[in-house]
């Protein structure tokens, strides 16, 4: 009896110590509102590494970016290391080295400064219809109507050789472009008959303004010149 009341008593002690270690674990990653970064139970965090082997990068880019972060409560935070992992369509925080995790508080929107000088604005669109509340989307033009784009990206398995048994996982692009009318997502090709029909309005100010500009309209910078001169009208 003496022998089975000491085992429980080691056994709770030991539990004690683990949950006191693992709320100890946690609390150095979550630093307080929006400043640290998410853990799970087991205080396990995810490592930049985790998609060694892939042929292509699941992220927006594959290096470590500087971000300006908006949070679902109002809050800022400027110049935050990130990535933005478009498989997941989830932003992360660098934490130490390879780790990352996400931020403790809901993003709301956020904008990449890439080491090349790039930027890039993401924000949500909820109630979008057509995709989740939680989903971001690349603001290529903002205004009254925006447009927008979205790489939902996935990862594509195939064998190179016939008889090889080694599978290649790639990661592959599949991008598609939105004007975002009354808050909700209408898709569009990359061409005027598209995006005018979409727009259904300014038809005769829009190609003039296409002709005089000579707008190539696969390309996203002029795409998105067009939409900006559309909400002028």
């Amino acid at each position: 009896m003496k022998s089975n009341l000491k085992t429980i008593a080691a056994l709770f002690v030991f539990s004690v110590v683990a949950t006191v270690a693992k709320a100890q674990l946690t609390s150095s990653y979550n630093q307080g509102s929006s400043s640290g970064a998410m853990v799970d139970d087991a205080g396990n965090v995810r490592r930049a590494s985790e998609y060694t082997g892939l042929v292509g990068s699941p992220y927006f880019t594959a290096d470590w970016s500087k971000a300006d972060v908006t949070f679902a409560d109002g809050s800022v935070q400027k110049e935050k290391v990130v990535k933005y992992d478009e498989l997941k369509d989830k932003l992360f925080t660098q934490i130490k080295d390879d780790k990352m995790g996400e931020f403790d508080i809901p993003v709301a929107d956020f904008t990449i400064t890439a080491a090349d000088g790039t930027v890039a604005k993401f924000s949500k669109i909820p109630g979008n219809g057509k995709f989740g509340d939680d989903a971001f989307f690349e603001v290529l033009s903002d205004g009254k109507v925006k447009l927008v784009r979205k790489n939902a990206k996935s990862i594509s398995e195939y064998k190179k050789d016939l008889g090889t048994a080694v599978t290649t996982r790639e990661v592959v692009d599949n991008i598609d472009y939105y004007l975002v009318i009354s808050g909700k997502l209408v898709k569009v090709k990359k061409d005027k008959k598209s995006v005018e029909a979409a727009l259904g309005s300014k038809q005769t100010e829009l190609d003039a303004y296409i002709k005089s500009n000579n707008l190539n309209l696969k390309n996203d910078a002029d795409l998105a010149k067009l939409i900006t001169q559309y909400n002028t009208l």
